[in-house]
């Protein structure tokens, strides 16, 4: 069975930068997308 990958230590300004992202609709979808994702394991 494969090993999880740690999650990486994030900081309240990363955390706020990646809500921005996530409801972003100016930036690439694919960061949006991607944005929402590492949001949800944080």
């Amino acid at each position: 069975m494969p090993r999880k990958a740690p999650i990486p230590c994030c900081s309240e300004k990363d955390r706020q930068t990646l809500a921005e992202w996530a409801n972003s609709r100016s930036i690439e979808w694919r960061l949006v997308e991607r944005a929402k994702i590492i949001n949800m394991l944080l």
